[in-house]
């Protein structure tokens, strides 16, 4: 068990990535394994991708949240009050976030885009890429 893992706070906002989330481009956190207990943000280049993977156990990503959604132009619409899950809108487009994860995307005719797992916001620079929203930030 690592150490930031005993608090509790901290479990419910990051996890420790899988070594196959590791990509260019890929968010996390390292620990700098000093005595002083630091974390350093760091996102995946060419040229650092194998150190940063060999050292995965060392690593934490933040759980997609609010802020993230919004780095990339959304706005959260506080007109759907339902379960568990938080509305967003970007032009006509709809995308709604359940709590760790699971993101369903609706465009502009109410159609189904993406329906799956988005942990990260990795993860969802790399989903809004797919499904061809070119507004980027």
């Amino acid at each position: 068990m690592y150490l930031w893992q005993n608090n509790k706070n901290m479990e419910d906002k990051y996890y420790i990535p899988e070594i196959e989330e590791f990509h260019v481009g890929f968010e996390c956190e390292l620990h700098d394994n000093d005595k002083v207990f630091k974390w350093f943000p760091i996102e995946c280049t060419q040229e650092t991708l194998y150190d940063v993977q060999s050292s995965h156990y060392n690593a934490r990503v933040k759980y997609l949240d609010t802020k993230d959604i919004e780095s990339f132009g959304w706005i959260e619409d506080k007109g759907f009050l339902l379960d568990d899950s938080t509305w967003f809108k970007l032009n006509s487009n709809y995308l709604r976030h359940y709590y760790h994860g699971e993101l369903y995307i609706q465009n502009g005719n109410k159609e189904m885009i993406f329906n799956g797992v988005c942990k990260n916001k990795s993860e969802l620079k790399r989903v809004l890429k797919q499904i061809g929203f070119k507004q980027l930030k």
